[in-house]
Formats: C-alpha cells, sequence, structure tokens
C-alpha cells in the first residue's frame, strides 16, 4: 500500500499542540501511513477533575462518521507516549525552544512528579472519537492524557495541583485508526477521504516519555477546543468564522496541557535551558544532581526554580489563575480576532450550490 498524507494545521489547544496531520488509509485498497512509539491503561482512578479514570478508556466509539478504534493501544504492557499500534507516526507538533524565564512567565504550575500511566491517543470530542465540523474554524486533535504522580510542586497560580497526589495532564500527539461508515455524506469528510474506508490519522507526540519516567514538567490550564462539549461565545471557535457557511459553533473545554517538559534521572533533577558553560571546578561545586533541574541558558537547583516561580510564575498571562486562551496568551497583544475566511475558498470547506440536486427522472440525461 502507498501513503497518503495530508497535512493541516489545527486549534485544539491552539497553538500549544501546533500543527496535526490526516494519514493514510489502511484497508480496503486505499493507502496507508504512520510512525513512531507508545503503552496500556491503568486501573488507577484519578483524584482529579481533569481527565477520566483511564480504565474507562472506550476499545471503540461509533458515531455518524463510523468508528473510531483504540484498540490497538490496549493490549501493551507499558505505555510510551510515542506508540503506534497502527504503523510509524508522522507529523509532529510544532516545537518552540524557551528561556528559562519564559517557561516561568508561561506557565501556571511546574511540578516534579512520575509518569505512572497514559492514555491511548484519542480526539478532541465529547465521545473521544473522529469529528469534522466544516463550517469552523476550529480542528481537530489527537491527544494522550498522563497521570502523574506528584512529588513536588514548585509553583500553582490555578488550582492545577492542590491537594492531590495524581494529577491528569493532556499532551498532543498520537494515533487513530478511523473506519469511515459506507454510507456517511462525504461532505462531512476531509478532502480526498472516502466512506467505507479505514484510515490512520497520526501525529508524532510533543512530549516522549514512558511510564515510570520521573518528569519535570510545566502546566498551563487553557481553554481547548472540543467537539461536542458546551459552546462558549467568547471563543473563537464558539461562532462561526467562515463567512457564508451555516453557524455551527464548537465547545470549549478547560484541560491541563503541558507547556514545556524534560525528563528527570531517578536521582538526576536537573533542568536545562542553554546558556551557560561551567568549568570543573564550579560543577563540582554545584547542590547534588537530585536537587537540579537544567533549563537552556543554565542549570538551577529545585529551591532556585521554586523561588522563581513563587516570583514570575504566569506573570506573562493577563490572568495568571485563568485559563490559557486566546484573550489570555502569551505574546499576543490583542485576542484573536482572525477575519472570516470564503466558505469555499481553495483547500477549505466544501464549496456549496444554491442549485438543488436532481431528484427525478425528467431532469437526467
Amino acid at each position: 500500500m502507498s501513503a497518503m498524507v495530508t497535512h493541516k494545521p489545527f486549534t485544539a489547544l491552539f497553538c500549544l499542540l501546533a500543527p496535526g496531520l490526516i494519514a493514510a488509509a489502511c484497508s480496503g485498497g486505499a493507502e496507508e501511513t504512520g510512525r513512531e512509539p507508545a503503552s496500556a491503561p491503568s486501573n488507577l482512578s484519578l483524584n482529579s477533575s481533569e481527565g477520566a479514570p483511564l480504565a474507562d478508556f472506550p476499545a471503540e466509539v461509533v458515531n455518524r462518521w463510523g468508528v473510531t478504534s483504540f484498540k490497538g493501544y490496549l493490549e501493551i504492557d507499558r505505555r510510551q507516549t510515542t506508540d503506534h499500534p497502527y504503523g510509524p507516526l508522522t507529523g509532529g507538533a510544532s516545537v518552540i525552544e524557551l528561556s528559562l524565564s519564559e517557561v516561568v512567565g508561561s506557565s501556571q504550575a511546574i511540578v516534579v512528579g512520575t509518569v505512572v500511566a497514559i492514555s491511548p491517543a484519542y480526539f478532541n470530542s465529547a465521545d473521544r472519537g473522529f469529528w469534522r465540523e466544516p463550517s469552523s474554524e476550529a480542528g481537530r486533535s489527537i491527544l494522550q492524557d498522563l497521570t502523574i504522580d506528584v512529588e513536588r510542586v514548585l509553583g500553582d497560580t490555578a488550582g492545577i495541583t492542590g491537594e492531590k497526589a495524581l494529577i491528569a495532564v493532556t499532551i498532543g500527539g498520537g494515533q487513530i485508526e478511523v473506519s469511515f461508515g459506507a454510507s456517511v455524506d462525504p461532505a462531512l469528510l476531509p478532502e480526498g477521504l472516502e466512506p467505507g474506508v479505514t484510515y490512520l490519522e497520526s501525529m508524532a507526540p510533543n512530549v516522549r516519555v514512558a511510564e515510570g519516567d520521573r518528569v519535570l514538567l510545566s502546566l498551563q490550564r487553557i481553554a481547548a477546543v472540543w467537539f461536542g462539549a458546551p459552546v462558549d461565545p467568547d471563543m473563537p471557535w464558539g461562532k462561526t468564522t467562515v463567512a457564508g457557511c451555516p453557524a455551527v459553533p464548537v465547545g470549549t473545554k478547560n484541560v491541563v496541557a503541558v507547556s514545556d517538559w524534560q525528563l528527570l534521572g531517578a536521582e538526576d533533577q536537573q533542568a536545562t535551558f542553554v546558556e551557560l558553560t561551567v568549568t570543573p571546578a564550579e560543577l563540582n561545586s554545584l547542590p547534588p544532581k537530585d536537587q537540579q533541574a537544567a533549563f537552556a541558558e543554565r542549570t538551577v537547583t529545585l529551591d532556585e526554580l521554586e523561588a522563581l516561580a513563587r516570583r514570575d510564575l504566569g506573570k506573562s498571562l493577563r490572568e495568571p489563575g485563568s485559563p490559557v486562551s486566546p484573550n489570555n496568551w502569551p505574546g499576543r497583544s490583542e485576542p484573536f480576532s482572525d477575519p472570516p475566511q470564503p466558505c469555499n475558498s481553495p483547500g477549505g470547506h466544501p464549496a456549496q450550490s444554491d442549485v438543488p440536486p436532481h431528484t427525478h427522472p425528467e431532469f437526467e440525461e
């Protein structure tokens, strides 16, 4: 089978989880795609309002598009976010290297903990299944949830951790097998995809960890596109942004997203940011590795990082305790006000016609 890959930007966790892509057909003589590694659900019940207990994950979801399958993930003994049960992972999220001050200023919580469970990949929808709304600029995303056993909270302005020992956080990436129904309306499908065919949608994850990894995570509570969730008209996707198309707004859900991450050894709490070269003497004078975090400019101790967080955590956000959204997003001087796009713009939405379809024999040639 030859590969077919179509790239499409999406706005699920808006810019944090950046561009996704549709990958390849897996059956029916259609084409295939894929690429990279991942694991299976756990019996943990989360003491958290974000994320469902991982043991409750369905094997498949049936909706008006067809069947979305997660079965490939359910037999994996030790999950990694990079697991690829259906084939190689493709594409990937945009990665922006941030300085230590940028990480602290744009985060709402910074924690040290251990990854104890990783969910199967799923779509940003109420039933976790495939969705598409042609009249909205909002896009479909592939997500995974990580369950973190929190060891230390270095700062929290948004009540993300509270007194909970376990928290659920969301990352972008993974792959999902989707079998479109033979009778599904082709207008409901992305361009180039056909009813009655099984496809793989795939994106390399933006966080690459495995169960058992010790990590330093910078977190944001964000307002994310969520098909089937309650509509928030203050969000761009809570109203149509496509001129001439029916207004079918997409819902919003608050999730805790990972904005920056680092692997930490069992006894190595370094988090590196890239600016400083140290001499051997300076290196020998550093605190024990299990009290250091290495960021790109320099290495800091966890105590120093906590002090920075107490002073500067979330300071680049307009409202440090509110969900990050188009109105509360570092680096934007104004809220999103993107102009409406034409309904039948090239590569965008299906062209619409005022001519009714022929429904009587006398119209047929």
